[in-house]
């Protein structure tokens, strides 16, 4: 599954497009966003309302610095992904690819 998460937004310098630059866990716990692999999205992806509720809509694959998984006090770089559903209900972090 994952864990729901915050995320926040930095905009690419010349361009449109936003990217994720940290992500907060509900218990206070963060991570940092050091590279973007790979970006995807729904083939009908409009908006993530417009996705299947329960549907992948957008998802990214990270390269973070952050508590390692399972020994939170300590820090470590880690792959992860990021999506949300079509309900639009927040963003979600976990290990494995959501798609």
């Amino acid at each position: 599954m994952g864990r729901h998460v915050i995320t926040r937004w930095a905009r690419t310098l010349g361009s449109p497009d936003k990217r994720p630059e940290r992500i907060e866990g509900h218990d206070g716990l963060e991570w940092f966003v050091e590279e973007v692999a790979e970006r995807w999205r729904h083939p009908d992806y409009i908006e993530h309302h417009k996705v299947p509720h329960g549907t992948v809509a957008e998802a990214y694959r990270l390269r973070v610095t952050g508590p390692a998984p399972g020994r939170p006090a300590q820090r470590a770089e880690q792959w992860v992904w990021l999506w949300q559903y079509g309900t639009g209900a927040g963003w979600w972090m976990g290990l494995d690819d959501p798609r």
